[in-house]
């Protein structure tokens, strides 16, 4: 974890997976928690010009930092998914489609027992 982030995940009964290279956060439990990240040491000229850009698109530093993390993850994930779709694509040219198998084992279960 990079210095000065610090995650707060919410109440001990949510489950969070830990960070992965899909980039993929799953939260059981009866609520939705959010985390919170606490970023410490940024220079005064970084804070000046993202709440720039806050301001100007009308919109709070808060929700525009939220904007920015949301839009870099989602990038991630996206960039991950067009990688399985030209996996996929390349295994069907080469494999073809490959059938369900269900009903042949449905009947091999009821054949066999």
């Amino acid at each position: 974890m990079p210095l000065g982030v610090t995650p707060t995940y919410g109440r001990p009964e949510s489950f969070c997976l830990p960070p992965s290279p899909f980039y993929g956060i799953l939260w059981f439990g009866k609520e939705s928690n959010m985390a919170q990240i606490k970023v410490r040491d940024l220079d005064d000229w970084i804070v000046n010009v993202l709440r720039d850009h806050a301001l100007s698109s009308g919109n709070s530093l808060e929700q525009h930092l939220r904007d920015v993390l949301k839009n870099a993850a989602l990038a991630n994930q996206k960039s991950f998914a067009a990688q399985q779709l030209e996996h996929l694509a390349a295994f069907k040219q080469k494999h073809g489609i490959i059938a369900d198998s269900t009903p042949d084992i449905r009947q091999d279960r009821e054949q066999h027992g």
